[in-house]
């Protein structure tokens, strides 16, 4: 199969290069603005996620660990005849008698790297249905316009959110080689959590062979039965006549 990358340059955060204090916006303060360039992609793996709290009364004491689940698993993504930007591949976990089957490409690891389709390119909300292409979509609003536009929904640009800009800086601050990747992931994090995390969730996912037909509704063809009821008397006159 194929993986999606999405790629693009970064323009970070201010930060102050005269030891100045970098909550004084001052007149004549120097500052320095670094250009990243990122390729981002996204890998599924299975993990399991612990909470666990002394205290329910405040969500600040709520603890979570993330452990990889260590253990090789076949992994499956739909084989099609179509060009990248004209579907969205399925993919997940399968079972083992689907290993060998013809119409899915079957992997053994521990992750998945996700497949390219049709919403990494025209595609700007997130579309119906089951969520196999949230990632491309939130990539895509990533480098194309979560920072692009002062006017998106969100300030992730910490244009006028002060706070957004301050923790941009700090991440960068305490690590300038990878700090610009992890403000992205962050954003990708924070998108994706608010597009496909909810209550209501089905573990199955039900599918059927594709099989071109052709069908008519005849509710449709009530307008030529009353054009044919009009014209064919005058029709059969004109050839008895």
């Amino acid at each position: 199969s194929n993986i999606h990358v999405s790629c693009g340059a970064f323009l970070g955060p201010p930060l102050r290069t005269d030891g100045g204090d970098p909550e004084d916006l001052s007149e004549g303060s120097r500052w320095r603005q670094d250009i990243h360039v990122c390729a981002s992609t996204t890998r599924s793996s299975i993990q399991t996620i612990t909470f666990s709290s002394n205290d329910l009364s405040n969500i600040q004491n709520l603890r979570l660990s993330r452990k990889p689940a260590g253990q090789t698993v076949l992994w499956g993504i739909e084989k099609e005849n179509f060009k990248i930007r004209s579907i969205d591949l399925m993919w997940g976990r399968i079972d083992d008698r689907y290993e060998n089957d013809s119409s899915i490409w079957a992997i053994r690891s521990e992750g998945l790297y996700l497949p390219a389709g049709r919403s990494a390119f025209d595609v700007t909300a997130l579309p119906s249905g089951p969520a196999h292409a949230a990632h491309e979509t939130t990539w895509k609003q990533i480098y194309e316009t979560a920072f692009a536009r002062d006017d998106y929904l969100v300030d992730y640009r910490g244009t006028f959110d002060y706070a957004m800009r301050r923790k941009y800086q700090a991440i960068v601050e305490q690590n300038p080689v990878n700090g610009y990747a992890s403000i992205r992931n962050i954003v990708w994090t924070d998108m994706m959590s608010n597009s496909v995390v909810g209550t209501a969730t089905n573990a199955t996912a039900f599918f059927s062979a594709y099989k071109p037909s052709i069908e008519y509704r005849m509710p449709f063809a009530i307008p030529g039965f009353i054009l044919l009821a009009i014209w064919l008397p005058s029709f059969l006159l004109a050839i008895v006549l």
